[in-house]
C-alpha cells in the first residue's frame, strides 16, 4: 500500500501526500475531542457571520496586483514566407513581490521570445522568465518597476485556507480587463 501511495502522486507531492495521509488517519483513529470537534459543522449563525456580504473590498484590494501577460513566440517560417507571422499569446498573472516578481501560467510563456506585463494602470513592462514548472503550469516572471508594485503575497496567513472557504479569482482572460469569479 505504501508503494502505491508514494508512487501514484507526482514527484513533488509524494512525501507530502504520504505525510498528509498519515496525519489524517491518525486524527481519525485517535477519537480525540479535537478530532471530533473538527468533524462537526459550525452552528448556522457562525456561518452567516463569516460569509462575505460582497466582494467589492476584496476586489479593490487585489485588483492593482493583477496583471495582463502578453507574449510573442518565435516566428515559424512556413513554406509561403509571405504568410509568416509571430504567434501571440495572452494570459493573466499577479504580482507576488513589490520588486517585480509575477506568477502566471507556464502555458502562456512556454515558448515565448518576448514577454510583456501590463500593470493595472496600463504601464507595459518587458519581463523575463525566471522560473517555469510545466507540471504545475506555473511560471515566475520578473519585471523592473520604477517603484514598488502593489502585490498579493502567497499564503499571507500561513496557508490557513480550508476546503469550503470563499475564493475569488481576478484575471485578464483574452485581455478582458479584470474579470472576477467567486
Amino acid at each position: 500500500m505504501d508503494w502505491l501511495l508514494v508512487e501514484w502522486f507526482p514527484k513533488p507531492l509524494r512525501m507530502g501526500a504520504f505525510h498528509i495521509a498519515i496525519a489524517i488517519a491518525a486524527a481519525l483513529l485517535t477519537g480525540s475531542p479535537a478530532a471530533a470537534a473538527a468533524t462537526q459543522p459550525p452552528p448556522p449563525d457562525t456561518v452567516r457571520a463569516t460569509s462575505p456580504a460582497g466582494f467589492a473590498d476584496l476586489i479593490a484590494h487585489g485588483r492593482p496586483a493583477v496583471v495582463a501577460v502578453s507574449t510573442i513566440e518565435p516566428e515559424v517560417v512556413p513554406r509561403d514566407a509571405a504568410r509568416a507571422a509571430p504567434v501571440r499569446s495572452l494570459g493573466a498573472g499577479f504580482v507576488v513581490h513589490p520588486d517585480g516578481y509575477v506568477v502566471t501560467n507556464d502555458h502562456v510563456v512556454g515558448a515565448a521570445a518576448r514577454v510583456t506585463v501590463t500593470l493595472d494602470d496600463g504601464t507595459a513592462l518587458p519581463a523575463r522568465v525566471v522560473g517555469r514548472d510545466p507540471a504545475t503550469d506555473l511560471a515566475l516572471l520578473r519585471v523592473a518597476p520604477a517603484a514598488p508594485l502593489p502585490h498579493l503575497p502567497l499564503a499571507p496567513d500561513g496557508g490557513a485556507a480550508r476546503p469550503g472557504d470563499w475564493v475569488v479569482a481576478i484575471g485578464n482572460p483574452f485581455n478582458l480587463a479584470h474579470t472576477v469569479t467567486a
